[in-house]
Parts: C-alpha cells; sequence; structure tokens
C-alpha cells in the first residue's frame, strides 16, 4: 500500500501541467520532497462537501454585493479543509498526504485589481483593510491600477465631506449652506428727504435735490455714488454673518451664483433707477435753454469723473443710458447750445464716454482691478436674468464669450476690487442727504410714491416712462417733420 502510494505521488508532482508551469517560469525541476517556502501555501488540500458550498456562497455575495470578496484569498489554491476527509487513503493516521501542485493562475486582465492569484503574494504584496493580501502594484494591469486610484479618490472625497458635515452648527469656522434671499433687505431707517407718505415726484423733494447737486462738484458726488455702489454689490462693508449667509465673501462673486438671483434682481433694479433719476433732474429744467445746458454739462462731468476718478463702472453706465434715452436724445435745441458754450464736454460725451461704455457691453473692453472699483456688471447680470443683451449682429456669439470671460476673472479678484474702493474711499466725508438720494429704495419711493413702490415692474416703468415723453414734449415741442 505504502508503494502504491508513493507511486501516486511521483505521477501528481512530475505530471506535465507542473513541468510546463516550472519551465514556463524557468525554474529547474525539484525532487517532489522540496518544498518552496514562497509556493509552501498553495498546496491543494482536500475540500470537504461543505467547505466548498461554503465558499462559493461567500465568493456570490461578494460579487453581488460590488466589493472585493471576502473569500478572494483562496482564489488559485484551495480553501482550509472543514469537513471530514473523502479519500480513503487520506485518513487521520496516515504517514504522508500527497502534494498537489498549484493550479494554473487566473488572469482576468481589465477587471478588478484584486483578483489575482495568491501565489503572486510576496515582500511586494500589501494587505486590504479585511487584513487579506493583496498583489503587488507592479503586477496589476494597466486599468486595474487606474480603477484602484480612482477608488481612493473617491473615498477621500466621501471623507472629506463627511468631516466637513460634521463640522455644521459645531466651531465657528464650520461649513454652512448659503441662505437663499427671497425679498430685497429694505433698511428700518426714517428718511430725511421724504415724508412718510409721499407722493410721486414730490416737487418740494425735487428742489432740495436740485440744491444738493448744485452744492457738491462732479467728483465729490462721483464719490457719494461709488459709495452706495460699493454698498449695493457687497464689495465694502459685508458683515462675517453676511458672508456666511451669502456662502461667498463679496457681491460679485455671489451674482455668478444660482442663489445670487435676488441681489441680481436688486442691481438690475439700481441701474435703471439711477438712469431715470438722471433723467429727471435734466428733464425737470423748466428755464431756458441755457440752464438745461448747464445741467447736461455738469451730467457729463459727473459721468468722467465716474470713469477716471471713482472708478464705479456700474454708475457710469446707468449715466450714458440716462443721456441716451430718447426722450433726451431729442431735445436738439440742448444738444446744439452744449456743442457751442461747452465744446469739451460735447467732444468727451460723442468721441470718448460712447465709444467707451459701447466697448464695455460687447466685453471688448477690460475693466482691470488696479484702477476699477466697481466693474461692469450690467450685461453679465442681463444675461444671467435672461434679458436680451445685444442687438442682432455677427459678433454676437463673441460678445457672450467675453462677457462669460470677463464675470469668470471678476470673481477671481474680488478682493482687489475692494482694496481698490477702500483706497478710493479713504478719508471721505460723505452727506448723508447725498448719499440718501442714490439709495434704490429712495428712487423707487421718489419716483412712484410710497404705495406705488410697490406696484409690478412692468407696470411702474410703463408709466414713468410716459412722464418722461411728457416732459420731453413740454422742453422742445414736436416738430411736424418728428414723429
Amino acid at each position: 500500500m505504502a508503494g502504491d502510494l508513493e507511486q501516486l505521488r511521483e505521477k501528481l508532482q512530475l505530471s506535465p501541467a507542473a513541468l510546463h508551469r516550472q519551465e514556463a517560469k524557468g525554474a529547474p525541476r525539484e525532487p517532489p520532497d522540496v518544498q518552496h517556502p514562497a509556493r509552501s501555501h498553495c498546496q491543494l488540500e482536500p475540500l470537504g462537501r461543505d467547505a466548498g458550498a461554503n465558499w462559493r456562497g461567500q465568493l456570490r455575495a461578494a460579487e453581488r454585493s460590488g466589493s472585493q470578496p471576502a473569500g478572494l484569498e483562496w482564489l488559485g489554491r484551495s480553501p482550509p479543509r472543514l469537513g471530514p476527509p473523502t479519500h480513503p487513503d487520506l485518513r487521520a493516521g496516515s504517514p504522508e498526504r500527497p502534494r498537489f501542485p498549484p493550479l494554473s493562475p487566473v488572469s482576468r486582465a481589465g477587471s478588478d485589481p484584486g483578483l489575482v492569484p495568491d501565489h503572486c503574494s510576496g515582500p511586494g504584496a500589501r494587505s486590504n483593510s479585511e487584513g487579506h493580501l493583496s498583489p503587488p502594484l507592479a503586477l496589476r494591469s494597466h486599468v486595474g491600477r487606474l480603477r484602484a486610484q480612482e477608488i481612493r479618490r473617491r473615498r477621500a472625497r466621501a471623507t472629506e465631506a463627511d468631516l466637513g458635515l460634521l463640522n455644521v452648527g459645531g466651531e465657528a469656522g464650520g461649513f454652512q449652506h448659503p441662505l437663499l434671499e427671497l425679498a430685497p433687505q429694505l433698511p428700518a431707517v426714517p428718511s430725511l428727504l421724504l415724508p412718510p407718505d409721499n407722493r410721486p415726484l414730490e416737487p418740494s423733494v425735487l428742489r432740495r435735490l436740485k440744491e444738493l447737486f448744485a452744492q457738491h462738484d462732479a467728483q465729490c458726488t462721483a464719490l457719494h455714488m461709488l459709495h452706495m455702489d460699493c454698498l449695493a454689490t457687497r464689495i465694502t462693508g459685508v458683515t462675517q454673518k453676511e458672508q456666511r449667509a451669502m456662502g461667498v465673501s463679496s457681491g460679485l462673486e455671489l451674482i455668478t451664483l444660482p442663489h445670487g438671483h435676488q441681489l441680481r434682481r436688486e442691481l438690475l433694479e439700481r441701474h435703471r433707477v439711477l438712469a431715470l433719476g438722471i433723467a429727471v433732474d435734466l428733464l425737470g429744467c423748466t428755464g431756458t435753454v441755457a440752464e438745461r445746458t448747464a445741467t447736461l454739462h455738469h451730467i457729463i462731468q459727473l459721468a468722467c469723473a465716474l470713469r477716471d476718478v471713482a472708478g464705479d463702472l456700474f454708475a457710469l453706465s446707468a449715466v450714458m443710458s440716462a443721456l441716451q434715452l430718447p426722450q433726451i436724445a431729442r431735445l436738439e435745441e440742448t444738444w446744439r447750445c452744449l456743442r457751442q458754450n461747452h465744446t469739451e464736454s460735447a467732444v468727451a460725451f460723442e468721441k470718448d464716454l460712447k465709444p467707451f461704455v459701447r466697448r464695455l457691453s460687447r466685453g471688448e473692453e477690460t475693466s482691470t482691478p488696479g484702477a476699477v472699483a466697481v466693474p461692469f456688471v450690467v450685461p453679465l447680470l442681463g444675461l444671467l436674468e435672461g434679458e436680451r443683451l445685444w442687438d442682432d449682429h455677427e459678433d454676437s456669439c463673441e460678445s457672450l464669450l467675453r462677457t462669460l470671460g470677463a464675470a469668470r476673472d471678476m470673481a477671481a479678484h474680488t478682493g482687489r476690487y475692494q482694496a481698490q474702493a477702500e483706497a478710493t474711499l479713504q478719508g471721505f466725508q460723505p452727506t448723508p442727504e447725498l448719499l440718501e438720494a442714490f439709495q434704490t429704495e429712495f428712487a423707487l419711493r421718489l419716483f412712484w410714491g410710497s404705495k406705488g413702490a410697490e406696484a409690478s415692474q412692468a407696470e411702474r416703468y410703463e408709466k414713468f416712462d410716459r412722464i418722461l415723453t411728457v416732459l420731453s414734449q413740454k422742453l422742445e415741442p414736436a416738430r411736424k417733420t418728428e414723429t
């Protein structure tokens, strides 16, 4: 019996499959009694029926879970024997047990990098989270290495996100979700110029405003507008609480985000009422043509100061929009008198300011942070709010791309705009009444009254456009050839 067992062992050990594997590896054939230490754990052992069923069940469960199988360390060799021996010659009292050659390696290129045979484990092998050995990175396929790296990156990102959410409401500097503003925040401060229940275009208030503008030159008025525009766009004067509510540190970045809808609507409203205020200032001059010309000259000087002194391109565009309204552009006598008496202002308006604002609107002129405190954001506001921006011309797509690029640069340099605004306003002593005159809430109440300011936006602007037309017709009645 012992001789038969020895012959069986030699046949199994010197089988063609074993010889082929040894020759493929370049290793010489070893005697049957020599055991290689690196492959000693790859020897097959008799497998009981219950153990085999259990092993297959574990592999199926691991494949359904989508993670690395728990029994993957037995790939390429048999799991330990858990049941009684089935071979009649392999009893507990047998002097020797046959050593079977290891199974051929299972190659699965492009699949899970962990699915490699266990005989590849060695000094370069690593241990995974379950304590099982995984093959070294050099033996994995290229696709397998990429997948393993992607899995590690996803786990790292998930861990960072979980840690960030744990800090919500905990430490002072923890992450907080930004708040979505649904309505404008109106200050509960009594007005210095308007009575509690004022009528639209109160005559006494209009006279007081003319006195204030006459007492301040163009540069001082431009600084007052810059101060209020910085507060309205949230460039300066933003508290830590407001920054946490916005999710960013500046309104210039907030207007580029989805939850900046309310701020975009407020800035568009402010741009319109500033233009209407300039128009009312000019069309409200019911005196001689020389008086209107002097007012127009002062407005053009204000536009130059907004660009050259204050660096407020937002207010500059509002002033230029007012001067190009149809109700003002039709005042031929006023513009003729301006060219005769204030030639420099007329040339600056036609040859300098109008082309400059046109280039800004098309994105051809950049708002350099070093010289600009409030950038030109009107095209971006109209774009993100779905309003029409440019006329139908062949460069509309290029203008769109330039506007988006300028918005990206603006959001990346918010700190430089803030520093420029603070440097320009350093040492500035504002007049409280003139500051209130440039508030958006004040303009709404002045133009439409304390009750009419709550009406719909489209209705308000339609009625006021008719008022401006009537005022323009009174100043210079339409000729027969004018339609």
